[in-house]
């Protein structure tokens, strides 16, 4: 898992339009995750410390919340960007946002993924 580090927040992109954007990871995107994992973690260890639950349910339930997670993330991506084309944004700023996001989406998509299995649980 991701240690938690809030110090040196990096912007996702800059004001500046023709800005490339750096980092693809940035270090709020990489909080983020880790907030996402340890709850991900807490949710797996309540539903294994249940007699009620088996096992070999878990991880369905793991890879369900993971894509809805991921589901959000690029519904958040997409609405973001309609807003921004509705209001009039410039088609450079918009790419530039897009890709902004694309990066931050490539970091929060599937953040369960490391418990889908009961290995990778166990581990």
């Amino acid at each position: 898992m991701l240690q938690k580090d809030v110090t040196n927040d990096v912007d996702a992109f800059e004001s500046d339009a023709d800005a490339l954007v750096l980092p693809v990871h940035s270090k709020s995107d990489k909080c983020l995750l880790y907030d996402l994992q340890s709850e991900g973690c807490a949710l797996v260890a309540s539903l294994r410390g249940s007699s009620t639950v088996p096992y070999s349910v878990i991880p369905k339930i793991v890879d369900a919340c993971d894509s809805m997670t991921s589901m959000t993330v690029d519904s958040i991506h997409q609405s973001t960007l309609d807003v921004l084309r509705d209001c009039g944004v410039s088609g450079n700023i918009l790419s530039n946002v897009s890709v902004a996001l694309q990066h931050q989406s490539d970091t929060l998509n599937h953040p369960l993924n490391i418990f889908s299995t009961k290995y990778k649980q166990d581990q």
